[in-house]
């Protein structure tokens, strides 16, 4: 992308020609800092040079999985900083950056001096589903752990502007006074948090989300979310899924997707253990080299130490921690795929009151038995590894042993992932695989390759307990009992040949017990996977939820 010189990096941000907005200068003409287009995408010339060494010296092994043709000859890397506009789409950036009055101008730039020239709100409208961004350094941080320079985090750094929030204080619970860099914000429990298994809690624990279609500037967190009154929009929460982040959940979030955020709020949480949220990766005794750094402040807190048994209700406990504080009282509706749907499914039954719709996709109200043996084959592989240290019950490895057990661990999830069906008919070539291998390697073995062992293990942990049956004592362990206390109708999207939740189970149990319901099971080949359109060759499905989800928002 475009090169900063060194000298140069201390004048950013940079001031643009004459726009309508701002702060009249004497000579009454309106000029206003703002980032340029050319600045939407550069990089610092050292980091150029960093990035082209560490690419020199790396494991050309690691970079398999990343190849263009999958054959090891290409694999391309974008060196960009991490506040380019690679991290939001091109309307949320705009929004951001300029004031209203430049978004609705029909000057908006000082090539714009016709009143006819149409304003940026009335042009960007055209993007429709195409407002995204196609600008992403996250592959280039992770093959090569490379970390670019930020101007804004030095600025802050420099003015001593910038947050530490101290684990030892127990009054450092709350809202962060800034969001991070992608807008996502965390929330600190309070250290004397308790969980449902742990005795000793959840010390220095944080929760981060991200907010989509919130009328507020994100990097203002302290301002409330209203959910009531006539005006407000609907509030939508969204849990992460396993080794899911609030990024991997965007594809869903947008102009004719399953939530329009100009329609809607959507409230997209991490659950503890995905790396974003307090996971074991956090833990300053195990620090991890395949961790992904990040520009927060989890850095500056001590003696972290993640807890041997988090559920799913430690989980929702803290998710309504994080809704109190943006004055968010009910939710309309709970959108949930895989352990995202078992989180809803616990939301439902120890909050009743709170949530009015579950749409619960790829999931159940507990671990079946068949779940059970998949999590519990994954489990064991990683304990099996030279790496695994049980006296600590951590990955402990070399990169090396790290990458052996991952690929391990990702072959066993390609024999659980997708239907057999999809294997046989070798349906994997119409998505673009030339072989099964290809498949194994670039599907599955490239999707965990960076993932931190120890946060997989913590969501195993998790997803393997899920029982919402054990929520609350007063359900005393009966799921039928549970499900009841769940006012809300829940609609219910098992795949057909999912191989995790079974289809037939969900039927049986969840929609039988349930006070209001819909069962609208996802036909399809892939599996699990159907439930998490997000890859080519899942357009079908991704229309299905789609519109089941705008039947519930009927009900």
């Amino acid at each position: 992308t475009n090169i900063v010189k060194r000298e140069a990096w201390e004048d950013l941000p940079w001031t643009v020609g004459d726009h309508h907005g701002g702060e009249e200068s004497d000579s009454g003409e309106h000029k206003t800092p703002l980032p340029t287009l050319l600045m939407w995408a550069y990089t610092h010339e050292d980091d150029v040079i960093d990035a082209h060494v560490k690419a020199a010296l790396v494991d050309s092994a690691k970079l398999l999985p990343y190849c263009d043709n999958g054959e090891g000859r290409h694999c391309s890397l974008l060196i960009a900083a991490d506040d380019t506009r690679y991290a939001e789409p091109t309307i949320d950036l705009l929004h951001r950056h300029y004031p209203q009055e430049v978004f609705n101008s029909s000057s908006y730039s000082s090539s714009s001096s016709s009143s006819s020239s149409p304003s940026l709100s009335s042009s960007l409208s055209k993007l429709g589903s195409f407002n995204a961004s196609i600008i992403c350094n996250s592959k280039a941080k992770r093959v090569l752990d490379w970390h670019p320079r930020s101007w804004t985090k030095e600025k802050k750094n420099n003015n001593n502007n910038s947050t530490t929030i101290s684990s030892s204080s127990s009054s450092s619970h709350g809202l962060a006074s800034e969001a991070n860099e992608d807008g996502s914000i965390d929330y600190y429990l309070p250290n004397d948090f308790k969980l449902q298994e742990d005795a000793k809690g959840m010390e220095g624990a944080w929760v981060r989300f991200k907010v989509h279609g919130w009328d507020h500037d994100t990097k203002c967190p302290d301002r409330r979310i209203s959910s009531s009154g006539s005006s407000s929009k609907p509030i939508v929460v969204i849990p992460t899924s396993f080794d899911a982040t609030h990024r991997d959940l965007e594809y869903h979030i947008g102009t004719g997707k399953t939530f329009d955020p100009s329609d809607v709020v959507v409230i997209v949480i991490n659950h503890f253990g995905n790396g974003q949220s307090f996971s074991p990766e956090h833990e300053h005794t195990h620090t991890n080299r395949h961790r992904e750094k990040k520009n927060n402040r989890q850095a500056d807190r001590q003696n972290l130490r993640y807890p041997s048994a988090v559920r799913y209700p430690d989980n929702v406990r803290a998710q309504k921690m994080v809704l109190d504080a943006l004055g968010v009282s009910e939710i309309d509706l709970l959108y949930g795929f895989s352990m995202g749907a078992m989180q809803a499914f616990h939301w439902g039954a120890m909050f009743p009151s709170k949530v009015k719709r579950i749409a619960a996709v790829c999931g159940a109200a507990k671990t079946g038995n068949t779940n059970k043996i998949f999590l519990q084959s994954l489990k064991h592989a990683v304990m099996a590894s030279k790496g695994w240290d049980a006296h600590s019950s951590r990955f402990t490895g070399t990169d090396k042993e790290h990458d052996t057990v991952i690929r391990a661990f990702a072959r066993i999830y390609a024999g659980w992932g997708v239907s057999s069906e999809l294997y046989e008919l070798e349906a994997f070539r119409d998505l673009g695989f030339e072989s099964l291998e290809d498949f194994s390697v670039r599907s599955y073995e490239g999707g965990f390759i960076h993932a931190n062992v120890n946060n997989l293990m913590a969501q195993l942990d998790t997803w393997l307990h899920g029982n919402v049956a054990h929520a609350d004592d007063k359900f005393d362990g009966d799921l039928e009992k549970a499900l009841k206390a769940i006012e809300a109708p829940v609609a219910m999207m098992p795949c057909t040949t999912d191989r995790y939740f079974l289809s037939k189970s969900v039927e049986e149990q969840e929609y039988q017990m349930l006070e209001k319901a819909l069962y609208r099971p996802i036909v399809s080949i892939h599996g699990h996977r159907a439930g998490d359109p997000s890859r080519k060759g899942l357009e079908a499905e991704f229309a299905f939820i789609k519109q089941t989800v705008e039947e519930l928002w009927n009900l």
